[in-house]
This record gives structure tokens, sequence and C-alpha cells, in this order.
């Protein structure tokens, strides 16, 4: 927006950098590092500094483990698809690929002038290039299309191979090769590749949603599955993936793995229990070694009940009681939590704010399954702390923290230092900021009986 040219969050970045892993990106370059941000011609600078200058600095390297455990994921790894897009190397095709990306339909793009090289190979009905190996060629401009390319295409198709186009018209008359799919519709790509070409899915959602992309790639013998949603709201649902394995959640934000224990297999697909919740990736893992380990339930609904068992949630609200530390102005918190952009005095203030409050937990902890600390909204980064012990850093939502570790039977303390953008104090952008809530301690039992 005008005037807030430094009102670029980290989960705006954060999405930004989603967009290009699951599309296929495996090196990142950090840029708009810059020795001052004093000097009139960088304060406007887009994007801002990212670097030493911004207020986000000292987390920065959650962000950087993340470039780099994602570019690792990213390279030396075998894109999984039988699905060549085929475009040159000054224009990729868009709309036709719309639909494959909403239907979590892997891709890649194929440069015509590959099918020359020593390298392609078309035989039993696939276009072989290396590790890749495509059973079908998607067109969207036929018109680019020379002849020698249509020969490539023609032998391709009297291999067993199928090749679908845009059909705009006078599509057919111009690549007049037999075989060929056309479409009038681009969305009809996809209806073509589950009714015609009998194309055997690699994802299944359900519910579908258009909101979420997947990339499958093979590394060192294992697949991996990014799944990033890249919607404003969460998805829950379940997943149906084409290989076999006991699968396991990668979180390379935190750099840690969770099992999957709920899943079900049936006719060659795993499936199972998912949630991401607005603008969030995870990685599926899933080792082939452990294949002979996996039992195949076709009672689906057997294997991935919800829950069953009964759960018993208590909520201890912590709306009121909040005391404001370390403001440049005395602030007195007598109302409920509310953007710092309101209070006398701070409305352009950027930096650290910390907030103290109490809660009491009654019963002994160890009865808990889980304990959270909710924190609703946060503008823009919350460090939290229970109990004078650090319990974690979010840099964007939810901003929701496992904290049954930190709390104790009776009182316990909870600070949040929240940290604003920079963009108040340059551009004067009045961005709402610090702890908006409804903030909440969320205890969790399970009742066996």
């Amino acid at each position: 927006k005008k005037g807030t040219t430094y009102d670029l969050p980290l989960e705006d970045i954060k999405w930004y950098l989603d967009w290009l892993f699951v599309r296929g990106v495996n090196l990142i370059i950090p840029h708009a590092f810059y020795y001052s941000v004093s000097d009139e011609r960088r304060l406007n600078e887009r994007p801002p500094d990212v670097g030493p200058n911004n207020l986000y600095w000292p987390y920065y390297s959650i962000i950087n483990d993340y470039i780099k455990r994602m570019s690792w994921l990213m390279t030396d790894s075998i894109n999984i698809t039988e699905i060549a897009v085929l475009c040159n190397h000054d224009y990729l095709p868009w709309k036709i690929v719309k639909p494959l990306y909403e239907n979590q339909i892997e891709f890649n793009y194929l440069e015509e002038s590959l099918l020359f090289s020593d390298e392609c190979i078309i035989e039993c009905g696939r276009i072989k290039i290396r590790s890749q190996s495509y059973s079908t060629v998607i067109l969207e401009d036929v018109t680019s299309i020379c002849s020698e390319t249509s020969k490539k295409l023609h032998e391709f198709i009297d291999m067993g191979g199928n090749v679908i186009a845009l059909n705009d018209g006078e599509t057919e008359n111009k690549l007049k090769i037999n075989g060929i799919f056309y479409v009038e519709n681009v969305f009809d790509v996809v209806n073509i590749l589950n009714n015609t070409v009998m194309l055997k899915r690699d994802v299944i959602l359900f519910p579908e949603s258009k909101d979420i992309r997947v990339s499958h790639v093979l590394k060192e013998g294992i697949h991996f599955y990014l799944i990033v949603n890249e919607g404003e709201e969460a998805f829950k649902g379940r997943i149906r993936l084409k290989a076999l394995g006991k699968p396991e959640k990668w979180d390379a934000v935190e750099g840690k793995t969770y099992r999957i224990d709920k899943y079900a297999v049936s006719d060659g697909y795993i499936e199972f229990h998912v949630i991401l919740e607005r603008r969030e990736s995870s990685i599926i893992c899933i080792n082939a070694s452990t294949m002979g380990k996996v039992a195949n339930d076709p009672d689906l609904e057997f294997a991935l009940g919800e829950e069953d068992r009964v759960r018993e949630t208590e909520v201890i609200n912590l709306a009121n009681g909040w005391e404001i530390r370390n403001s440049p102005v005395a602030i007195e918190m007598d109302k409920t939590l509310e953007t710092w952009t309101e209070w006398k005095g701070m409305e352009d203030y950027s930096g650290t704010i910390s907030y103290y409050n109490m809660f009491t937990i009654v019963d002994d902890v160890s009865s808990f399954a889980s304990v959270k600390a909710d924190l609703g909204r946060v503008c823009e980064i919350a460090q939290l702390f229970i109990n004078g012990r650090e319990a974690g850093v979010r840099l964007w939502g939810p901003f929701v923290f496992d904290i049954k570790e930190f709390v104790q039977q009776g009182i316990n303390t909870i600070e949040i230092k929240v940290t604003n953008s920079l963009a108040n104090r340059i551009n004067k952008a009045k961005l709402d900021s610090g702890l908006l809530g409804p903030c909440k301690v969320v205890l969790e039992k399970i009742n066996n009986g």
C-alpha cells in the first residue's frame, strides 16, 4: 500500500517462500540487507530492509533455517509426475496449469527444445528425459508448435502417449495430429485426465480444495509431499497419497518430526486426517522401506475415526488482568486487549512491548493430555514465557503454543513479548500492533471411559 513500504510482515515472506518451494524452486537468495535505513533513499525502499535494521532481525534465524531445510528437500530430488506441460524458454503457459494446481495434480514444464536433445527417448508411450518419464503432454498454445515438434508428438501418440491441447476454435486445423484430446475450457483438462486418460491421481483431498498446492518428490529413496495452504481459511479433512509406508509429518519451521499413527491403506493409497491452517505448510514423509509394516485396512471409517475417545476441554480465558511493561509511555490496561496504536503517544511506535498475566490450574498437570496457550491475533511477532521459561516464538499465526511442560498445578505466570511492524515508525502507517487476542489457555483431558 502507498506510504507503507515497510509493511512486509514475516507471514507474507513465508507465504512467498512457500509459493516458490511448492513450485519447485530450490535456491533462495535473501537480499535487501542494507547498511542503514536512515537515508531518504532507503526509507521507501521496496522490498524493505529484511536484515539487521528490521525489528524481526533477532528472529531471522527461524526464517533462515526454514529456507535451509526446504532447499535441502527440493535439491537432488526427483519430481514425481507423469505430466509435462510444453513450454519455451521465454514462455510458461499459465492458464492451462491453473486447474492442475487447484486439483493437486503435479506437472513439470518441459521446454520444447528438449524433445530434440540426445537425452530424450520416446518409447512405450512415454517421453523419457533422465529421471523423468511422462505419459501425458499438455499444450496451451499450439500456434507456437513447429512442424518438427508436431512430428515428435505424433510419434509419442502412436506409441501410446497422451496429448491434451486447448482448442481456441482453430486449434484442430493448425495442429493436424490424430489422437489429440482437445478441450475448450482449461478446467476440462482435469476431466480428461481423470476419465479419458485414466491417470491415477497421486494426491486426493476430501473435501476438495482449490487453495492447497502439493509437490511430490523422491529423495534418497524416500517420498516427500510438500503440502501448502495458499488460502486464508484452514483446511480440515483427509488426504490420500499414492505412496505406501509409515507416514510422518515433518515441520520445517520447528525442525521436528511427528509420527502419524492413525491412517488406513486401501487400493494402493494411504489415507489420514490432515489440518492445514491458513498459509501453513507441511511435509509428509513416507519411507517405502517400511511398506511391509503397513497394514491394509479397507475399513476407513473405523481406522480414521476422528477420535475413539472422548476429549474433555477446559478453557481459561485471559481477557482481563494484563499488565504492560517496558512501554515508552505509561499504560494502564483497564480495557480489553486492543491495538497499541489506540494508546496516546503510541500511534507511531515500532518496537517490543511485554504483556504480563497469571492463571491458575486446579488439577494435576499430568492429568491433561495437552495444555496449550492460544494468543488469538498478534501483530506481528510473539515470544512466549511461562513461569519465566521461554515456551517458543511465533512469527505468524496461528499463535498457539504447547505449554504442558512449562506449567504447574496452581498459579502460573505468562509473559508475551510482542514486536510490531517497522512501518509504523518509518511510514507512520498506524498498523494494528500488539496482543489483540482473544487469549486463552486450553487444557484437554482424554476420557478413556
